[in-house]
C-alpha cells in the first residue's frame, strides 16, 4: 500500500505552483479576497486584484507584489455591471496573459434587519451575489474558450 508524504514542513509555493498562470479576483481589495489573491500570487500566479474601490484594488496589489514572483495589478471592478466586468478582464488578458483562474469572490450583505432592507438596498445585494457571480463566470469562460484553454472558475 502506497503511503501519503508527509508535506507538513513545505510551504504552498512548493507544493503548487502556479507560474504563469494568470489569475483574477473579485472582492480582492480586502478580508477573504485579498487572502485569496496572496494565495495565488504565492504559487506563482500573476494576479488582477478587482474591486469596486479602486484605491484599495491598487494598494493591495502593490502589498503583494512586492513579495510576489508573478506580477500583480489592481484594477476598478463593479461586478454588477457586465462592461465592468468584460473591461477588468481585457486589462488581465494584456497586461498579465491568458486568464486561467478567475475566482468570483466580491459580495456583499448589509447591516440592516431583512425587515427593514429596501428594495433598492436588496436588488443591490442581487446585483453583485447573483448578477456579479454569473457576470464573472460568463467572461472568465468567454476568455477560456477564446484561447481555446481550460481554466477554472471559482464560486
Amino acid at each position: 500500500m502506497n503511503s501519503i508524504a508527509d508535506v507538513s514542513n513545505h510551504s504552498i509555493s512548493e507544493l503548487v505552483s502556479l507560474q504563469g498562470r494568470t489569475a483574477v479576483v473579485t472582492g480582492g481589495g480586502q478580508g477573504l479576497g485579498f487572502a485569496i489573491a496572496s494565495r495565488l500570487a504565492e504559487a506563482g500566479a500573476k494576479v488582477l486584484i478587482g474591486d469596486i474601490d479602486r484605491e484599495l484594488a491598487e494598494s493591495a496589489a502593490k502589498r503583494l507584489a512586492s513579495g510576489s514572483p508573478g506580477k500583480v495589478i489592481g484594477a476598478f471592478m463593479d461586478v454588477a455591471d457586465s462592461a465592468s466586468v468584460a473591461q477588468a478582464a481585457a486589462l488581465a488578458t494584456n497586461e498579465l496573459g491568458t486568464i486561467g483562474i478567475w475566482v468570483n469572490n466580491a459580495g456583499i450583505f448589509p447591516s440592516v434587519k431583512v425587515t427593514e432592507m429596501t428594495d433598492e438596498t436588496w436588488n443591490a445585494v442581487l446585483g453583485v451575489n447573483a448578477s456579479g457571480t454569473f457576470n464573472g463566470s460568463r467572461e472568465a469562460a468567454r476568455h477560456m474558450i477564446d484561447a481555446g484553454k481550460g481554466g477554472v472558475i471559482v464560486n
